[in-house]
């Protein structure tokens, strides 16, 4: 799902992406985008193999799900699926946790991934954790605080030879967009319900899709990376 939404809106956007293009026939540097897509479901890269040619090679899947149903909560899948790095699906991190405040880690996190992924803009792949999410990463977190950004995104999958950071850094802006518009994830109150959708053929009402400002946001995003 996240896949189809992203391909959809590059296919409107400025960049080379043909209509046409599907999940199926992405080339390697399109590829690039979708590890980074992907990569706030697997944060440490455990469905890919780690290949020197190959970006988009998936594994069997054995080690995401030991990390998946661990105990260990310092792990980077526990953590973003369950811990303090909910707020990458637009989710609290804690029981009662202020809408306002998981909405600043949000916020915070995607400020810091555009940045990396449009360039110039101070934040660069070399940049150390500690230095943008002093929150999140330390020295007794995993992964540690003096890890860089570049560590952060490639994870256990670091051979890759023609890696590009900032394509990877927009696919992560792309999916947290995307939760944070996924009712599962996100209850939001609308200011313009003259945009929500009508109800399906089945007669189910998706009663917080905003299908128009979501186009215009991810389309927005895609977009301003592009100049």
């Amino acid at each position: 799902m996240h896949e189809d939404i992203a391909i959809a809106a590059f296919i409107l956007s400025k960049l080379r992406f043909p209509k046409g293009t599907t999940y199926n026939n992405l080339d390697k540097k399109q590829w690039e985008y979708f590890r980074g897509v992907i990569w706030p479901d697997d944060p440490s890269c455990l469905l890919f193999k780690n290949l020197p040619d190959s970006n988009s090679t998936f594994g069997l899947g054995a080690e995401f799900l030991n990390d998946f149903w661990s105990s260990d909560p310092n792990l980077m899948t526990q953590r973003s699926h369950f811990g303090n790095l909910q707020f990458l699906h637009g989710m609290a991190t804690k029981l009662d946790e202020a809408p306002n405040e998981t909405k600043a880690k949000l916020l915070q996190w995607f400020e810091v991934m555009y940045k990396l992924a449009v360039g110039g803009e101070g934040v660069t792949e070399n940049d150390q954790l500690h230095q943008w999410f002093p929150g999140s990463f330390s020295a007794t977190s995993t992964p540690t605080g003096d890890r860089t950004l570049r560590d952060l995104l490639l994870s256990t999958t670091p051979d890759y030879r023609k890696v590009d950071i900032s394509r990877r850094a927009l696919g992560v802006c792309l999916h947290m967009i995307q939760d944070s518009y996924a009712v599962g994830h996100t209850l939001r109150r609308l200011k313009n319900r003259k945009d929500i959708d009508g109800r399906d053929e089945d007669g189910e009402s998706p009663q917080y899709a905003v299908k128009k400002n979501f186009h215009l946001a991810i389309e927005f995003t895609i977009n301003d990376s592009a100049r």
